[in-house]
């Protein structure tokens, strides 16, 4: 759903109003003015603000993501805090048409993206703490009543409708593996909160604290998926003289002794990383596929050559149990 000019405008001068500002003091943060994210500067200080539509988050959803953040920010956890509205909100309403259209004010962090190829052993042995922490205190949270997160499998029906039913392989490897997951215990020493998308584009590396941004995706899940998110998209810029083998190795074993300072992984839930690897490249196959579209098998043709050669590699991938760590980069 996009904004017509007129309505951006209207949409913006409310928002702008909403934390004291004039609508000139905006500026968009990205390529995109349909992403909803600005910035300003207010007293000195910077910040950035959020719109959200319905049809992407609900107010409840927001509520409890700010929620969580709000605690994890009280006990330490480097994120981008969310900042109150003028009337002491920290989820914004703002009429739009015959809806409404939910608003988030976050502080602004330093914007010094992690180098990948480049972070030093006790870098990512900071990375790895940073997750701990933040994985400690998912065990100790109580979510506020009205709130709502997901669970991890909230939206595996409609993930299954987005492969096309003539990839008659790729969905028997969709249900393998939701099958799998299903069996798998869901204690709170193992299982809660996480972040979902903890990659080197939500971090922001400042004076030795690595800074926790967009909780957007969050969800119940096994905290071993922030660990395999890490390292799944940490593959993609290894350094070219390293092989994916050797990178790896080194970046887990760094991570998993800063995770250790502030929280504890059994031995075998880290033998599971394999196949935790192997649902993100799923997820990230779906993810492709609903992006552009495809519907049938057909479809592909139509593709920019790019996607389509990704999205044939995955599917090869899948089909054939390729390790992740024999195709990543």
């Amino acid at each position: 759903m996009s904004l017509s000019p007129s309505e951006q405008h209207l949409l913006l001068n409310q928002l702008a109003r909403c934390y004291g500002i004039e609508q000139t003091q905006l500026h968009c943060l990205t390529d995109n003015p349909d992403d909803g994210v600005y910035g300003f500067t207010r007293h000195g200080q910077a910040f950035v603000v959020k719109y959200t539509l319905p049809t992407a988050r609900t107010y409840s959803t927001l509520q409890a993501q700010v929620d969580w953040i709000n605690y994890l920010a009280l006990h330490g956890v480097p994120v981008s805090r969310p900042i109150p509205s003028q009337q002491g909100l920290l989820v914004e309403q703002l009429p739009f048409n015959d809806t409404f259209i939910s608003v988030v004010c976050y502080q602004h962090v330093p914007d010094a993206r992690p180098a990948v190829p480049t972070l030093s052993a006790e870098q990512w042995q900071i990375w790895g703490q940073t997750l701990g922490k933040l994985h400690a205190l998912s065990t100790q949270y109580t979510p506020q009543p009205h709130g709502r997160i997901d669970h991890w499998n909230a939206s595996a029906t409609r993930d299954r409708r987005t492969i096309p039913a003539d990839q008659t392989l790729v969905l028997e490897k969709f249900d393998a593996l939701q099958r799998y997951f299903q069996t798998l215990p869901q204690e709170s020493h193992v299982y809660g909160l996480i972040h979902n998308d903890l990659q080197a584009n939500n971090l922001f590396l400042d004076n030795g604290r690595l800074w926790v941004i967009d909780f957007d995706g969050c969800e119940y899940n096994w905290f071993l998926f922030d660990l395999a998110t890490s390292l799944y998209f940490t593959l993609w810029e290894r350094p070219v003289a390293q092989s994916n083998a050797a990178f790896a190795a080194f970046v887990l074993e760094n991570i998993l002794a800063g995770y250790a300072r502030e929280y504890s992984i059994r031995a075998e839930w880290v033998e599971r990383l394999p196949i935790c690897l192997k649902r993100v490249e799923m997820d990230n196959y779906v993810a492709i596929l609903a992006y552009n579209q495809v519907t049938v098998q057909s479809n592909l043709e139509a593709l920019p050559p790019k996607h389509r050669a990704l999205l044939s590699r995955y599917r090869y991938n899948i089909e054939h149990d390729v390790p992740y760590l024999d195709f990543a980069h």
